[in-house]
């Protein structure tokens, strides 16, 4: 799946080689992805001082029950607007 040169991977290696800085910085990146076949996802960065075991099963857990509450209440929630031509 790639649309305009990115692919999951792109996005993944961008994310995974940009350095964090430790002053005036989140330590974490989160993006969330969709391409115009539908396909999709989210790939999670995060600096080695927040991403303790702990932190990781809150994170994974808020994700799936975030996902879960809006496909189930708004299953096309995820889609792209159409493209105007």
């Amino acid at each position: 799946m790639e649309e305009n040169g990115f692919s999951p991977n792109y996005i993944e290696n961008k994310l995974s080689n940009t350095p964090f800085t430790t002053l005036n910085s989140l330590l974490f990146n989160f993006v969330l992805f969709e391409f115009e076949d539908g396909h999709g996802g989210f790939v999670i960065s995060m600096h080695h001082l927040i991403s303790d075991a702990w932190t990781c099963g809150i994170v994974i857990s808020e994700i799936i029950k975030t996902s879960r509450r809006i496909t189930l209440t708004s299953p096309n929630s995820f889609r792209l607007p159409p493209k105007s031509s």
